[in-house]
């Protein structure tokens, strides 16, 4: 049974403890040191068993880790879980620490789960990725409308290899025109070669001992294959992924031959028929999605 609560409001430069003694219920705010090493000693100072809470947050999992590292249970939130009154609508560190330490006491938090650090470093590497492919799919559309103000349209598949070439080949009267074409030109193939570096560093970086990079991979096999039935040894998945990558055009399917259907005339490529998996990272992994019937 825990003596005292603690309810943490964690920011980069200032952090508010809600103390809550559970022999007298009285509760105390204050504000506390930022530093890790410091509002460690801080807690342990306190009467125990001392028990923590905080948001999960830009702030990370340092300090989770940090008061499990030396016996202190610590409860990471989920934000989105935290019960307000409908009429709350003022927020403050102060407020946001008393609230957190009456919910955990009352057990009324649902905690999220704190990953090891070799799990977050792939789950960056996957944030990383799918921030290259957002700034991908930018820079061809200014390449695209750049062109298409001055009535320069490609009516066939685009960004293929013939598409390429006819980029590569055009050229601009006006010079100031032509270095602006150059400049979209080169940001397009920069921010596709950062995009097939995080791919191949994805799928073949799986040889971690708790199978963390060998999961990373197989979140972005379902997300360039949705259509797929993912099962079997991952080694097979791997190695077809990686041959794809190579052809940077997708591929059969790596297991029971399945394919990927054709596109159909006139859908547009943002007209998904498959919803976007969340991405990793954000409070808790994702399950997976359901295998497909056959």
């Amino acid at each position: 049974m825990e003596r005292t609560f603690v309810g943490l409001g964690v920011h980069a430069w200032s952090v508010w403890a809600g103390v809550l003694d559970g022999v007298s219920g009285e509760v105390v705010v204050r504000a506390v040191p930022c530093w890790l090493g410091v509002l460690v000693e801080w807690v342990l100072a306190l009467p125990a068993p001392v028990v923590v809470a905080y948001e999960a947050g830009p702030t990370g999992f340092g300090l989770a880790r940090a008061l499990e590292a030396v016996g202190v249970r610590c409860v990471v939130a989920a934000p989105s879980r935290i019960e307000r009154a409908p009429g709350d609508r003022v927020k403050t560190d102060r407020r946001d620490a008393v609230r957190l330490v009456r919910l955990l006491r009352m057990g009324e938090l649902v905690a999220v789960r704190v990953p090891t650090p070799v799990q977050e470093a792939a789950r960056d590497l996957v944030r990383a990725r799918e921030d290259a492919r957002g700034d991908l799919m930018r820079a061809r559309h200014r390449l695209s409308k750049l062109l298409l103000r001055h009535g320069l349209v490609w009516d066939r598949s685009t960004w293929t290899q013939a598409h390429e070439q006819w980029l590569s080949d055009h050229r601009f009267e006006q010079r100031p025109l032509q270095l602006a074409y150059e400049e979209a030109v080169a940001a397009m193939v920069s921010v596709r070669a950062r995009r097939d570096a995080l791919d191949r560093a994805i799928v073949w970086r799986r040889v971690s001992p708790s199978g963390v990079d060998r999961g990373s991979a197989r979140l972005l096999t379902r997300r360039q294959y949705p259509d797929c039935v993912w099962s079997g040894r991952g080694d097979r998945r791997v190695a077809a992924l990686q041959r794809a990558l190579d052809r940077r055009v997708p591929g059969p399917c790596p297991e029971r031959g399945l394919k990927r259907p054709a596109a159909q005339p006139g859908i547009h490529h943002q007209d998904r028929k498959h919803p976007r998996p969340p991405l990793a990272g954000r409070g808790r992994v994702a399950p997976p999605p359901a295998r497909v019937a056959t």
